[in-house]
């Protein structure tokens, strides 16, 4: 059985000098879930690598990160060998979403002082 999952994305650019003001129309891409496993946690980043487990999702999908702190950010790595490798970040009160590889092991990490992070990790 599968499952739609519907992305809903836009950006707009208010910022008038010294460029024109940018808009990336709003839009939603509905993605096939091929399982039905959707894991919800809400994760204490700490300022030390976390790993994040998903629970009981067997391939990896969609990941969606939303900050829930009113002043730090949190950083996004992949695991490798055990050195975590930042890439991302989520600035608080900002919510990010992406396509994870089967096999990947995700590891946060919070700027100054433990993040309450909204994690959502929804089967391939």
């Amino acid at each position: 059985m599968s499952n739609t999952v519907a992305l809903l994305m836009g950006i707009q650019h208010t910022r008038t000098s010294p460029q024109n003001p940018v808009n990336v129309p709003t839009a939603t891409v509905n993605i096939t879930q091929s399982g039905n496993v959707v894991w919800a946690d809400v994760v204490s980043v700490l300022t030390s690598a976390t790993t994040i487990t998903p629970g009981s999702v067997a391939t990896l999908g969609i990941m969606v990160v939303e900050n829930l702190d009113s002043a730090n950010f949190i950083k996004i790595a992949v695991d490798d060998g055990g050195t975590p490798k930042y890439w991302g970040k989520v600035k608080a009160g900002e919510r990010f979403a992406f396509r994870l590889m089967t096999g990947t092991t995700v590891k946060m990490i919070a700027d100054t002082a433990t993040v309450k992070t909204q994690i959502y990790v929804y089967e391939d």
